[in-house]
């Protein structure tokens, strides 16, 4: 019975959508450059999260607005230390391309925004927060890596200093992939959790969580190393290289605690992608499933992403990218989508999407509700082919279409990565981003039902910093600040 009551909200959704939001989403027509040295791009929370809070995961200054992040990592650009750029969420037909915020990594090397990614409200102050992490620092050791957390906050209080700082060893690559994990252990607070794949030296990789408090410790002046995790998660401790690579959270079983998912796409022989269940309590570090594809040599896990609920169960589901495989020629890519249930996700792919020729389709991932139906969708971008395929959720679906609902393009780069920047302009819809970073462009569309591919705009860095680079480090939410339209989850053994 809550099975069927809940498919009649979503479809209840998709029709006060099109009827409150006007069909389009309120956009507006034609592309806008926003000129040099300007930036933008996102990273979402777990799903449902702006429900079950009461913050929205993206507003990092409180105004109700979903506000955008984009990394460039750098290499010979202007900032070789790498950057990320904030730009405030508004009521606007297009982005302003005058960035708000400016962080900047320590040193030069240090690839500091090569992840980026919305934390959510890590430190229980009402405020979402902004992690981004930077896995060539060498404070720790040469390519060591870093994380930091960057606390949100009102007016100047929401500051480019970072607040909370977390160092990796000699060779960890700590911070080569960050995420918000929604929240793993019921208490409310988001946590989150970031990879350290390591190398050929150190071994196979690893994955840390640290779970959210109104205290979190570890100030830059004073930072933590992996010790001061909550949780340290291996997959194979002798042969699981690159464990790490990717990491991303979704409630994969239903029972309100959001679980990991990491990526280890130097698994025998194909790659692996894990999934740890969340619960009551300290922190479990045992897998509970493993999720494989079949492509011999396809690096299943390089990206994974926790998806909203894309078929209507209820129950969110995941997605994982192989970017080497070869089902549409060599080193193609694909896409996997897993449902999940309340017997947990299942190991068999409802659905693969194919690249074709070598394109490396898969290599990024992004998330949102693009047509504000209530049920999640996926971006798919590639790493030598100027587009992202969209493709959105339906209701009942016993298997994921493989067929793209709408194409985007980049711009002249020759990498298109992934992504999402939630409903910057409050109109009820995800938008979609696509990070451009061999010509340092991101260019954002909005969301609209139908989704019809209007751009808010292009944003610009400098060629050779790498700008866009970091846009597919997302995990999914629906859009805050705007009524919500977000089927119930319901409790186990209700």
């Amino acid at each position: 019975m809550r099975d069927m009551i809940r498919r009649i909200l979503v479809l209840l959704c998709a029709a006060w959508s099109v009827a409150s939001c006007g069909g389009d989403g309120g956009s507006s027509d034609g592309d806008q450059d926003m000129g040099a040295d300007d930036a933008g791009g996102g990273g979402d929370p777990a799903p449902d999260m702006a429900v079950k809070f009461g913050v929205s995961p993206r507003d990092f200054n409180g105004d109700d607005f979903d506000d955008v992040l984009v990394g460039a990592p750098g290499s010979t650009g202007a900032m070789p230390q790498g950057y990320v750029n904030v730009y405030f969420g508004a009521d606007s037909p297009t982005l302003d391309g005058t960035a708000d915020r400016t962080l900047v990594g320590e040193s030069s090397g240090d690839q500091f925004g090569k992840s980026v990614a919305a934390a959510g409200d890590f430190n229980d102050d009402s405020y979402a927060d902004i992690i981004v992490g930077s896995p060539g620092d060498g404070a720790g050791g040469t390519s060591a890596g870093r994380v930091d957390i960057f606390f949100g906050g009102p007016g100047a209080t929401f500051d480019d200093e970072a607040d909370w700082t977390v160092l990796g060893a000699t060779d960890d690559r700590l911070g080569a992939s960050v995420s918000s994990a929604g929240d793993l252990n019921g208490d409310d607070i988001a946590d989150v959790v970031v990879g350290a794949p390591g190398s050929a030296i150190t071994g196979p990789g690893k994955a840390l969580v640290f779970l959210g408090e109104s205290d979190p410790g570890c100030p830059p002046t004073i930072p933590c190393d992996a010790l001061a995790a909550d949780a340290s998660l291996t997959g194979n401790p002798i042969d699981d290289y690159e464990f790490g690579q990717s990491v991303s959270a979704a409630d994969l079983d239903g029972d309100g605690f959001d679980d990991v998912i990491v990526g280890a796409p130097g698994a025998p022989l194909n790659g692996i992608a894990y999934v740890f269940n969340g619960g009551a309590g300290a922190f479990d570090p045992v897998s509970d499933e493993q999720l494989a594809g079949t492509g011999v040599g396809e690096d299943f896990g390089y990206a994974v992403l926790g998806l909203s609920d894309t078929n209507g169960d209820g129950v969110d589901d995941v997605a994982v990218g192989a970017w080497h495989n070869g089902g549409g020629g060599a080193n193609a890519g694909a896409a996997y989508v897993f449902f999940g249930g309340t017997a947990g996700v299942s190991t068999v792919a409802a659905g693969t999407i194919y690249g074709a020729g070598s394109t490396f389709f898969g290599a990024t991932l992004g998330t949102g509700d693009f047509n504000g139906d209530g049920l999640g969708d996926l971006a798919v971008g590639h790493r030598f082919m100027t587009q992202v395929r969209v493709y959105l959720g339906v209701v009942d679906a016993l298997a994921f279409d493989d067929a793209p609902d709408r194409v985007f393009g980049g711009s002249t780069s020759i990498v298109a990565a992934a992504g999402t920047v939630g409903d910057v302009n409050h109109d009820g819809f995800d938008e979609v981003i696509v990070g451009g970073p061999s010509d340092s462009t991101a260019i954002v569309y909005f969301g609209a039902n139908p989704l019809d591919g209007t751009s808010e705009g292009t944003l610009m860095g400098v060629l050779g910093d790498m700008f866009g680079d970091a846009v597919a480090w997302s995990v999914p939410s629906f859009p805050a600040g705007a009524p919500m339209c977000v089927p119930p989850r319901w409790p186990s053994g209700g």
